[in-house]
């Protein structure tokens, strides 16, 4: 997502970027390694493009809870293999503290008062048992883990950048190595810190 965040709804501008080539996918796939550990196997399932758009935008029509929604979605990628557990990151939207403008998954925005230029990583990540594709607890929904998170600064993955790296276009920023690095170092310093917890029995 490429973000230029105004005042208003009419001031700010939002693009989607084509980032396939950046690779963020086999990046997820190694941090899921590495937090896994070196005594399991991490196999990454491909599935097409438009699989999650169903839970991203769902139709007019009443849609189902996100969380089975999701899990629908989770079934059917996962088709006839038999894994202990399917690990699934997805975009996790946020306020943008200033304002009510919402910004999710990975993408860069500038904030159109001081012209400051931010790379992030929004995510969240799901965990479903292999045999009945139920959710596993989140670690960090826990009320021992809210009453750390109460007295510990929460951290966040926003990165601040060059603000002539802001593209101008789409285009510009799919091509942009500059981006695509900073995406890639933000993407893996927010799984490396989420991951490991979801791994712990």
């Amino acid at each position: 997502m490429v973000t230029k965040i105004g005042f208003t709804a009419f001031d700010t501008e939002i693009l989607v970027a084509p980032i396939e080539s950046w690779g963020l996918d086999e990046l997820i796939t190694a941090r899921v390694r590495v937090a896994a550990g070196a005594g399991m196997t991490v196999l990454r399932l491909t599935y097409p493009k438009n699989a999650f758009e169903p839970f991203y935008d769902p139709p007019s029509r009443p849609a189902p809870p996100p969380g089975r929604q999701l899990t629908e979605i989770v079934r059917r990628i996962a088709g006839s293999t038999r894994c202990r557990r399917y690990v699934v990151i997805t975009a996790s939207p946020g306020a943008y503290a200033p304002t009510n403008k919402t910004i999710a998954g990975v993408g860069v925005y500038q904030n159109s008062l001081s012209k400051s230029v931010y790379v992030y990583a929004h995510l969240i990540v799901t965990v479903f048992e292999g045999d009945s594709f139920a959710i596993r607890p989140n670690p960090y929904a826990t009320f021992q883990s809210r009453l750390e998170r109460a007295f510990v600064p929460r951290r966040d993955f926003d990165r601040e950048i060059d603000r002539t790296l802001f593209p101008a276009s789409a285009t510009e920023a799919a091509n942009s190595t500059a981006l695509r690095n900073s995406a890639r170092g933000v993407v893996t310093e927010s799984l490396d810190d989420f991951l490991p917890a979801f791994f712990r029995e």
